[in-house]
Formats: C-alpha cells, sequence, structure tokens
C-alpha cells in the first residue's frame, strides 16, 4: 500500500514527532520507571524508520526497483516449480 505523497509526510512526521518525544522524556526523565517499555518502544521506531527508508530508496531508484521485482519473479517461479512437483 503507498499512499499519496502528502499522506506519507503527515503520516511519517506524525510518527517521527511521537517517537522523539517518547525519546526527550526518556532521557530527562528522573525516575527509570519505564525504562524496558521506552527502550522497546524506540527499538520499534528505529526499525519503522529503517524499513521506510528502504521502501523509499526502493521506489526512487530504478535499480532497487529491478532488484525488488526479480526477487518476486524468482518467488513465483519457484512456487510453480514446488506446485507442479507436488501434483506429480
Amino acid at each position: 500500500m503507498d499512499p499519496p505523497l502528502k499522506k506519507r509526510i503527515v503520516i511519517d512526521l506524525s510518527t517521527i514527532v511521537i517517537f522523539w518525544v517518547c525519546l526527550e522524556w526518556y532521557i530527562y526523565c528522573p525516575d527509570r520507571v519505564c525504562d524496558e517499555e521506552i527502550n522497546w518502544l524506540l527499538r520499534i521506531a528505529l526499525g519503522f524508520f529503517a524499513f521506510r527508508l528502504l521502501q523509499l530508496i526502493g521506489q526512487l531508484n530504478p535499480l532497487f526497483k529491478d532488484l525488488a521485482e526479480f526477487i518476486q519473479r524468482l518467488k513465483q517461479l519457484k512456487n510453480k516449480e514446488t506446485d507442479h512437483t507436488e501434483e506429480k
């Protein structure tokens, strides 16, 4: 699912703001009550942004787009081969 660019910018910026607030609260909070939960949340945020960066690179760079299409074709060929061998 690829939302329009304006909607994607709003989604990304709101996500950045939410995680930035969590990070600032984590840094400046005097007592470490929710240390495990905030650490877990920040790791999820890092994974999210790494995925979004790879997705953006894939959309902008035709080399990566072609690579993704090639990998999908390979998966489809493997699926067809396994279906064909199971029928025998």
